[in-house]
């Protein structure tokens, strides 16, 4: 993992443990990075990252990545696989 990476993960988790676990979710989908970069972009960090997912979503971990996909102008395939641009995650 980059230092870039690091960083990156350590400024959406904004010292917060369940952010951190938000994060951790969020890397098994293929597009963890873009998603990240996307959140910090809009200042969905820290507490506040958790508590859209746990109160927002209750934890659909699908749904608010189809959300944040879509905002960032993704679309999804039925079966559920992210399209887009063709680099979809930041080499490590």
């Amino acid at each position: 993992m980059t230092s870039e990476t690091r960083q990156l993960i350590m400024d959406v988790m904004d010292g917060n443990p369940g952010a951190f676990v938000v994060i951790r979710r969020l890397m098994y989908f293929t597009m963890w990075y873009p998603l990240l970069c996307h959140l910090k972009e809009r200042g969905l960090v820290g507490s506040r990252l958790w508590q859209v997912v746990k109160d927002d979503y209750g934890h659909n971990w699908t749904q608010f990545v189809t959300d944040q996909l879509a905002q960032m102008g993704y679309e999804r395939e039925p079966r559920g696989q992210a399209l887009g641009p063709s680099v979809l995650f930041h080499p490590n």
